[in-house]
């Protein structure tokens, strides 16, 4: 009886999968939606985890000065990451799979080898530099801070240092493995970081406190790390760092990749300048601003991590193929469907942020008054929800076509709406203000950036039909 049951189950599995490959290898539109179906399921229970771990913290350390001078330290290693790693899974993606699909595997690793030298090669001058000036950012960026709690901030700092060098590495391999649409282990890796941070916490708070909670960080993004090297071996590529100059392939990925660091240093930078104006408020403000912001990142990066991820090597095909329309229809598609589905729950979370903050958060030192001030917060970050998964999708077009020229001016732009929108929301509302005012600012940046995707592809399309006729 049992054994038949078991085989029932198996057969049903084995039918499931059949059909879901034969719909999900279909159209382009289904395999970019079986992709990013996959990879948010996946990176779903990713989120899970990094809530639990949340709702530790929340328990362990509530918004008190500890909590404020982690994240104030967390501040710096984040800003780098988004600025010089993050951008190589743009700048690489492209590239790679024009050169993996005209010249062959072979040369593909090179261009993986030797983004490593480059990349490594940056983090650890970068790394440096900013272990020397630790003593003097800090004054600046939390000049509500007392001395004691800035030095609580330097120590916690140069903890959690080594992970801009760890994650540099981490963005590169995982960059190749959606290249290679293989985006599992990519999706679920991550979870690795909130998992050790929640058993530290649970085994070791009451010995080590806030830095409990810095090893656990320290020691997830090397797990991280691990997974994703070993998942690179078993697709046969080799990890070893190799510098190769006469490369004209790479002399393409650099340029792309200077390109977007200087787009993500300036957006990158209005983060900076939301928690530094935080740090100036009244005590706690850093804390209600991170948890008021915790549940919309989090539901903002599960879909805009699973779209952006599995629309990118798509696009970027059509790009190398020249398929404008394809593109610019696919991108329709999905940008349509973006506004459809995450209107109704930005109103939903802009309705309902108290009682969600209060079923989630309110326990052990996170008190009644911090539920009302972050949920405020988080309602208004609500707002920006389809704004920026919009935005993300809009991105991937333009990264897909080598125009990340644009991403500066977007940035620049968006850097300097948010000086000015800060400066009126925080004297107007208070904490509160800078989140009103992080989602006018994604209303702006969706704008210019869809002017632009039509612009280029436009051109791109009527340059072709002229060259068609030409011949």
């Amino acid at each position: 009886m049992v054994q038949g049951i078991l085989n029932l189950g198996i057969k049903v599995s084995n039918t499931l999968k059949i059909l879901w490959k034969g719909w999900s290898e279909g159209s382009i539109n289904r395999r970019i939606l079986g992709a990013a179906l996959t990879i948010g399921i996946l990176t779903f229970g990713v989120h899970l985890v990094a809530m639990v771990k949340e709702l530790v913290v929340a328990a362990s350390f509530g918004t008190g000065d500890v909590l404020d001078a982690f994240l104030i330290a967390m501040v710096i290693p984040t800003f780098v990451i988004n600025v010089i790693a993050v951008p190589l899974h743009s700048a690489l993606i492209p590239t790679y799979i024009q050169v993996r699909d005209q010249e062959g595997i072979e040369e593909a690793q090179t261009i993986l080898s030797s983004m490593m030298v480059y990349c490594i090669g940056m983090l650890l001058i970068v790394t440096v530099i900013l272990t020397l000036l630790g003593p003097s950012l800090f004054p600046i960026l939390a000049s509500g801070f007392d001395s004691e709690k800035i030095h609580l901030t330097e120590m916690i700092f140069y903890c959690l240092i080594p992970i801009i060098l760890i994650q540099g590495v981490v963005t590169i391999w995982s960059a190749v493995l959606n290249a290679r649409r293989r985006f599992i282990l990519a999706a679920i890796a991550p979870a690795i970081v909130p998992f050790v941070i929640i058993i530290a916490l649970i085994s070791g708070k009451s010995s080590w406190g806030i830095y409990t909670l810095a090893g656990g960080t320290i020691i997830g993004f090397i797990g991280e790390a691990v997974v994703i090297g070993f998942g690179l071996k078993r697709q046969g590529l080799r990890l070893k760092p190799q510098f190769i100059i006469k490369n004209p392939y790479l002399r393409v990925v650099i340029k792309q990749y200077a390109l977007i660091i200087a787009g993500a240093f300036l957006m990158s930078s209005t983060n900076l300048i939301d928690q530094g104006m935080a740090a100036m408020l009244r005590p706690g403000s850093v804390a209600v601003l991170n948890y008021g912001s915790r549940l919309v990142n989090l539901g903002i990066g599960l879909i805009a991590t699973s779209l952006g991820v599995a629309v990118f090597p798509y696009f970027s095909s059509q790009a190398a193929h020249k398929d404008w329309s394809g593109l610019l229809q696919t991108a329709h598609f999905y940008l349509r469907w973006v506004f459809i589905v995450m209107i109704p729950i930005s109103l939903f979370v802009f309705t309902f942020s108290e009682t969600i903050i209060r079923l989630i958060f309110e326990r052990g030192a996170f008190s009644p008054e911090d539920t009302r001030l972050v949920s405020q917060v988080q309602a208004l970050f609500g707002l920006q929800i389809p704004l920026h998964i919009g935005g993300i999708l809009l991105v991937r077009v333009l990264s897909s076509l080598q125009k990340n020229h644009i991403l500066i001016w977007a940035s620049g732009f968006n850097l300097f709406i948010k000086i000015i929108l800060n400066y009126f929301f925080v004297m107007w509302i208070g904490v509160a203000g800078i989140a009103l005012s992080t989602s006018f600012m994604y209303l702006g940046s969706l704008l210019f950036v869809y002017y632009f995707v039509r612009v280029f592809l436009n051109k791109f399309r009527e340059r072709d039909h002229n060259n068609r006729e030409s011949e």
